[in-house]
């Protein structure tokens, strides 16, 4: 017991790792432009930084609670998102944002919540990475003060406040990704995007997902070329119709059974290049047999 005591004190003193936050250039409007449209249409921060009006198809964004912070729900560790407009954020520095955001630590030294995927934004470059920054900036400030201290279970305690500190590592920038390789292009996207996250690190699919607001799960689609996975048989054309297809869904009333927690709503405004890349590299993935073809399937 003591020596358990004494690891879990040396865990906090020592832990996480951390590098100073970088001092970043001045950012331009092309930069705000392109972080805009990572973080609304491949990060899909809106969707755990958000209310989500979960009587709707894909839960759309309550207007006016854009970046306040909303209660994630997730089954396993549930916390609340913080709110990253200026709200909360306007004394930071753009690097400690992007350290926040890449390496996994706040402010304060402290790590970030598990659930914060920032072990797949690590894997932004670092152009796209300080564009996300500077979008970030542009939030509307929300006058809201999700909480981060709150009573947790003994499990919750161990994973977020003791283990979880084991978990950040400084950023360093991945090379430059050649667009003009679809495949490598595609890989880059689905990586940054989380698809492994309910997809799993195979993206065979096979996950009960919750579909927070609803009581539900739903399973998540097979991606990979297997002659049942969910997009068998898909064209190209067809890949990206059915994205562009959910594109009005956001005003559709759905009962909770028939929800999910797909972020169509934000892929569907993906451009035609960046769709056309991630079908390119699902293709190259090898066949997985887990999860077979069906109406339960996200």
């Amino acid at each position: 017991m003591l020596l358990l005591v004494v690891s879990a004190i040396w865990i906090c003193v020592a832990f996480p790792r951390s590098e100073e936050p970088p001092v970043l250039p001045a950012a331009t409007a092309a930069h705000v432009e392109r972080g805009r449209y990572l973080f609304e249409h491949v990060l899909a921060c809106h969707d755990c930084h958000s209310k989500r009006d979960w009587r709707f198809y894909a839960g759309p964004v309550v207007p006016g609670t854009e970046g306040g912070g909303a209660w994630v729900a997730d089954r396993t560790v549930p916390a609340w998102s913080a709110n990253i407009t200026q709200h909360a954020l306007g004394s930071w520095t753009d690097g400690e944002i992007l350290r926040a955001m890449t390496a996994g630590v706040l402010r304060d030294g402290s790590a970030v919540h598990p659930l914060m995927p920032w072990d797949s934004y690590r894997n932004l470059t670092f152009e796209d990475a300080r564009s996300v920054v500077a979008y970030v900036r542009t939030l509307p400030a929300v006058d809201s003060n999700p909480p981060r201290g709150r009573s947790i279970r003994p499990k919750e305690f161990l994973i977020v406040r003791i283990l979880g500190r084991l978990l950040p590592k400084p950023y360093v920038p991945p090379p430059l990704v050649p667009e003009r390789d679809p495949v490598a292009w595609g890989k880059y996207l689905a990586t940054v995007a989380e698809c492994g996250i309910c997809h799993g690190e195979d993206l065979g699919g096979g996950r009960q997902v919750d579909v927070p607001g609803t009581g539900q799960t739903a399973l998540s689609a097979n991606l990979t070329p297997h002659p049942n996975a969910r997009i068998s048989g898909w064209s190209e054309e067809n890949f990206v119709a059915v994205f562009r297809s959910f594109a009005s869904m956001s005003e559709k009333p759905v009962p909770a059974r028939e929800n999910t927690p797909m972020p169509w709503l934000r892929y569907a405004s993906m451009s035609e290049r960046d769709l056309r890349a991630l079908y390119a590299y699902l293709r190259t993935l090898p066949p997985v047999t887990r999860s077979a073809a069906g109406a339960e399937e996200q």
